[in-house]
């Protein structure tokens, strides 16, 4: 049986979407059978064990590689001077795989060609025997950072599994480059005053049209402003792309129907959005104000 989620996406919003349902008696892992999995897309590449003779990723292409439980794998990128760059990562463990929370997780990071570390992020999972693809990314900036991130090189990029994982399986990684050159003619100007504090948006009316959440980043449909409505089976997660222009906000609700039923007695949904960079992928957790929506 499948639940029921309806997404109402604002101006610019990408999302994220991950549901969890389990009978009494019945595992986690259990009620996740038959899900979707993330799927990954992209140019298969070989990670090494150390800098030395690592692969390199070019800019605007997407890799794939896998990664096991302690392991930790190192990749090249060129950079200049000028150019801000964001090196992303996706971990997807297979849904309904066994995982402990703040133990299980990834840490990517972007180091200098003399060693310094110019950007790092470390998702984890968040509740034990939820597996749901982990993604952030780790950046270079001109105008921040030590001194050594700003030179021109080969930089270092590693994706590192924590140890001790329950789940013996290797996670496939999803990798990806992005360059950002600095803007032409200068600054563009400061933020006007009090666009950050403005208030939300009031939710949107309407029927739902359906709309079919991706397996990914590379298959997520676009969304436009609207309401939409999707059906997630327990352990999947869906993903969703809008597009963001400059100077717009991101306003997104999701609201889930009530997952209680015979065959889902205690079930318990978790909602989740992700905000993104451009090229980039998932940035920072959002969670819906009310639980059951």
């Amino acid at each position: 049986m499948k639940d029921r989620r309806k997404v109402r996406a604002g101006l610019a919003a990408a999302a994220a979407l991950c549901a969890v349902a389990a009978a009494p008696g019945t595992s986690l892992a259990d009620g996740a059978a038959g899900a979707r999995a993330y799927e990954t897309r992209g140019t298969r590449i070989s990670g090494s064990d150390g800098d030395a003779g690592a692969p390199s990723l070019a800019a605007g292409r997407t890799y794939v590689d896998s990664v096991g439980p302690g392991e930790k794998r190192y990749y090249g990128v060129t950079l200049d001077t000028k150019s801000a760059a964001y090196v992303s990562a996706v971990a997807a463990p297979r849904p309904g795989a066994e995982v402990t929370s703040y133990r299980d997780g990834v840490k990517v990071t972007l180091e200098s060609p003399d060693g310094g570390i110019c950007g790092t992020a470390s998702p984890k999972i968040e509740t034990t025997g939820v597996a749901y693809p982990l993604a952030d990314y780790a950046s270079r900036q001109i105008d921040s950072g030590p001194a050594s991130c700003h030179q021109a090189g080969r930089y270092v990029v590693t994706v590192e599994r924590e140890d001790g994982s329950p789940d013996p399986e290797r996670w496939p990684v999803e990798l990806r480059l992005m360059v950002e050159p600095p803007v032409k003619g200068g600054a563009t100007g400061a933020v006007p005053e009090g666009s950050s504090s403005s208030p939300s948006p009031e939710p949107l009316d309407g029927t739902p049209l359906p709309r079919r959440g991706g397996r990914g980043f590379s298959d997520a449909p676009t969304l436009g402003t609207g309401v939409w409505r999707d059906e997630i089976t327990p352990g999947e997660t869906h993903f969703y792309r809008v597009p963001v222009d400059w100077g717009q906000r991101l306003s997104a609700v999701a609201e889930l129907s009530a997952a209680a039923g015979p065959e889902h007695p205690s079930a318990r949904p978790r909602p989740g959005a992700a905000r993104l960079q451009p090229g980039a992928r998932a940035r920072e957790a959002w969670h819906p104000r009310r639980a059951g929506r």
